[in-house]
């Protein structure tokens, strides 16, 4: 928390690799999560509709708050997108095919 203190106030102007703790949000992995498990029940009637609420209300959450930017959630609706793709066209079956 001093570090994300410091950065707000200006008086962490440098940022050294040897104190990022915390700093390093990209992609958001709240976003990731939270659109893979909407996506998971996309198909359930009941359960879709409050799912793609909380949804919104992390990313909604994750903005507002200030710990996450607006890349961040956008990378990680681009890592869900990703992972969305490469388990619908097989890939992952491949890989874990020739790893056995």
């Amino acid at each position: 928390m001093d570090q994300f203190r410091a950065l707000r106030s200006g008086s962490f102007p440098v940022v050294s690799l040897n104190h990022v703790e915390g700093l390093i949000t990209f992609p958001s992995v709240h976003t990731s999560w939270a659109l893979l498990m909407t996506w998971g029940f996309r198909q359930n009637r009941w359960l879709f509709p409050p799912l793609l609420l909380l949804y919104l209300a992390v990313v909604g959450a994750t903005l507002t708050t200030g710990w996450q930017y607006e890349s961040d959630v956008f990378g990680g609706v681009v890592v869900a997108v990703l992972v969305v793709i490469l388990s619908r066209g097989g890939w992952i079956r491949c890989l874990t095919a020739t790893v056995r």
